[in-house]
């Protein structure tokens, strides 16, 4: 976590100092930031949605995989798994589903740790469910997410990416004291 917030914070600090240098470049980068979908168009959309298609089946493709690996790299490595590839398979599906929705939402925090742990929670541990549970409760969660963000601050639009955060922070808070058992150390 402390490693994080020091990576994050050295990367705010480059972004505020081009947002100094070069004002008239960054004016749109804010809604990019923020995440947001005004503005967005269906054309937009298509490109992206044929990266999401792509990245969507080979992460099917690799659901048995991703089974076998959570044995442990030893185990799937006894048992014929060619890990190194499949990391690295996991690792391109990951970026083409990342990358198509960064490309139009612009930065969307918390939907990667929001929704799947609720989808295990609804279907299990299965990756071929856990997928495809994700894929929809992603979906759905964006959406509804947006749509409160424009109905419930009228007459302004909060920008998603700000609302996902503000349920996003404290989930992960959660997270972490679950994980240490309820102790602050």
């Amino acid at each position: 976590v402390l490693a994080g917030i020091a990576v994050s914070g050295i990367l705010s600090a480059g972004i505020d100092t081009i947002t100094l240098l070069y004002p008239d470049q960054v004016v749109g980068a804010t809604g990019f930031m923020t995440g947001s979908f005004s503005g967005v168009a269906l054309t937009s959309l298509w490109p992206a949605a044929a990266y999401i298609g792509a990245g969507f089946v080979l992460a099917l493709f690799l659901a048995a995989d991703l089974d076998l690996l959570q044995l442990g790299e030893e185990t799937a490595s006894s048992l014929g798994m060619r890990v190194g590839l499949v990391r690295f398979l996991c690792i391109l599906a990951s970026s083409l589903l990342a990358g198509a929705a960064v490309s139009f939402a612009g930065l969307l925090g918390f939907v990667g740790l929001l929704v799947p742990h609720a989808a295990r929670f609804l279907v299990g541990g299965e990756h071929k469910y856990l997928l495809a549970a994700s894929l929809f409760l992603g979906a759905a969660l964006v959406t509804v997410c947006d749509l409160a963000a424009r109905v419930l601050f009228v007459p302004f639009e909060l920008p998603v990416g700000i609302l996902l955060s503000l349920m996003g922070g404290p989930f992960f808070l959660w997270l972490l004291f679950r994980q240490r058992g309820g102790r602050r150390t």
